[in-house]
């Protein structure tokens, strides 16, 4: 059962990421997943601190912090079409 919920979950960040709605909460439990994957890989071979897991997880904070759904995918659209509902942005 945990499988499927895992994988549900990479999905639903993966089309958020990829189309823009809902970016930065897909992007910040994106950012989580990645941290609690790198946690449960433990012990870490020669370098725990280059990690894909690492990278991952900070690019994903970077298109956050950004707001990189204003000038890639479908976000600029899915603004103007919540523009006055801050919370689905």
């Amino acid at each position: 059962m945990t499988d499927w919920l895992f994988m549900l979950g990479l999905l639903g960040v993966g089309l958020t990421v990829t189309f823009g709605f809902l970016h930065r909460f897909g992007a910040l439990a994106g950012a989580a997943m990645m941290l609690l994957m790198w946690l449960a890989s433990f012990p870490i071979a020669p370098n725990p601190f280059v990690d894909y897991h690492l990278v991952d997880l900070f690019l994903l904070l970077a298109l956050a912090a950004i707001g990189a759904d204003r000038f890639l995918g479908l976000g600029g659209l899915w603004r103007r079409l919540v523009r006055g509902n801050p919370v689905l942005i």
